[in-house]
């Protein structure tokens, strides 16, 4: 048991505890630059990853408080009347007394306080990876927001063409319906473009939140890269494993090494505390010449226990609480351990899909969408189809082109999920 508790000395031993800072992240290959600035400053700037560091360093100030001796006490007394002895009247008494716990009760107290303090910096590294995660998960889902609010607007503009065409067919002899089927096309997509600006507001709120900026400040868009594939082997090779690692593993195991150590602290309550003394006597000259050892000042050693009677059924509930809080960390761990394994299988599933939804929209149906659309809008000219094949054709590919996005940041969204979950950055290779 006491192995694992002393693993607690890896906390850094630090002469300021706020002078502590943390390696930056590696940099990721799939992600453009501008990303790695943003998730930088998150890191130097986000209120609550400061207030996570505040906490470690309270925690380690306990660490400095935790095993120190009682202070001392020092008593004074004046007899009312004086005690007449042999050698003189005792006038005065000067007391000190140290209460010593029990053996091994300071270093257990010290020991508990570091793991708990190992906890609180486990907790930083789980509050790291999440915030980078948020940050990264934003980043995507405003870039999606970004750029389907681009292809609504030149579907716009597809629109706008839409309706002198049918404007055209309507010279030609052909229904005044298609005009207005043509203009409510046009205005259901201006609402979907206002709808996704608007939620692309929301998203530039959150992002700028993490950054602890204004919600209005401005998010600089990467310049456009080539699509890039996972490296399946490099990507999930292994990751199973590297949960263990998890900070958020770590940290509940130090809990759990904390919870081990105060049961031993209840059980070492049951012992009793050692109190040492002096006590010192002003002893006045004695009132008959020529005694012996006349006004000598008698000194008193005194040694003591302090006696656990009273509160004998405290200590017992001390011990059995102590013993049910650990039993209660070892179960929780092992249940953070089996949500931390189906998140990562979860996410594996989602990043999979994401890829063939990928294939599937933008290799697949898009230059199909495309060339339907250029076969019905001939047709429609030519008068061989009616209106409505057109709007629908123009429906389909414009979905297409919005789900290849959706599909391109859900892919991205599941890489930073990986790389929470793991610890482990995920290279992309460009094919």
């Amino acid at each position: 048991m006491f192995a694992l508790l002393i693993g607690c000395a890896s906390v850094p031993d630090e002469s300021s505890a706020a002078s502590v800072t943390l390696p930056s992240p590696p940099p990721n290959a799939s992600e453009a630059p501008k990303l790695n600035r943003y998730v930088a400053l998150a890191l130097n700037d986000n209120p609550a990853l400061k207030a996570t560091r505040l906490d470690w360093n309270a925690a380690w100030e306990r660490t400095e408080q935790a095993g120190t001796l009682p202070d001392p006490k020092l008593t004074f007394g004046n007899f009312v009347e004086s005690i007449q002895t042999r050698t003189g009247p005792q006038r005065r008494k000067y007391g000190i007394s140290q209460t010593i716990p029990w053996f091994g009760k300071r270093g257990l107290s010290r020991l508990k306080a570091e793991t708990e303090a190992e906890t609180a910096w486990e907790q930083i590294h789980f509050s790291r990876r999440e915030l980078i995660y948020r940050l990264r998960f934003l980043w995507h889902e405003w870039l999606y927001f970004r750029r389907a609010t681009a292809v609504v607007r030149e579907d716009l503009k597809l629109k706008e063409k839409t309706v002198t065409v049918a404007q055209e067919g309507v010279r030609a002899g052909k229904s005044a319906v298609d005009v207005l089927s043509a203009q409510m096309e046009l205005v259901r997509l201006s609402e979907k473009l206002t709808n996704l600006q608007e939620q692309e507001s929301v998203i530039q709120a959150e992002f700028n939140a993490v950054l602890d900026r204004p919600p209005t400040a401005e998010i600089t868009e990467p310049a456009p890269v080539a699509d890039q594939e996972l490296d399946e082997r490099s990507s999930f090779e292994g990751s199973d494993a590297l949960l263990e690692n998890h900070p958020l593993l770590k940290a509940w195991q130090s809990r759990e090494s904390a919870a081990e150590v105060t049961v031993e602290l209840a059980r070492k309550a049951f012992y009793p505390d050692l109190v040492f003394g002096v006590d010192y006597f002003d002893t006045g000259p004695a009132r008959t010449p020529g005694i012996p050892d006349s006004g000598i000042d008698p000194v008193l050693i005194t040694a003591g226990v302090e006696l656990p009677i009273w509160q004998i059924r405290k200590r017992r509930a001390e011990l059995r609480e102590a013993e049910a809080l650990r039993d209660s960390a070892r179960l929780s761990r092992q249940a953070v351990k089996n949500r931390l394994v189906t998140e990562l299988t979860q996410t594996r599933q989602k990043l999979r899909e994401a890829e063939r939804l990928i294939v599937l929209y933008r290799d697949r149906l898009e230059p199909l969408a495309q060339n339907a659309l250029k076969i019905t809008e001939q047709n429609y000219r030519n008068g061989q189809s009616e209106f409505e094949p057109l709007v629908q054709a123009q429906r389909h590919l414009l979905e297409i082109r919005l789900s290849t996005l959706r599909a391109i940041a859900d892919r991205a969204q599941s890489l930073a999920e990986l790389e929470m979950l793991t610890g482990k950055p995920y290279p992309a290779k460009t094919p």
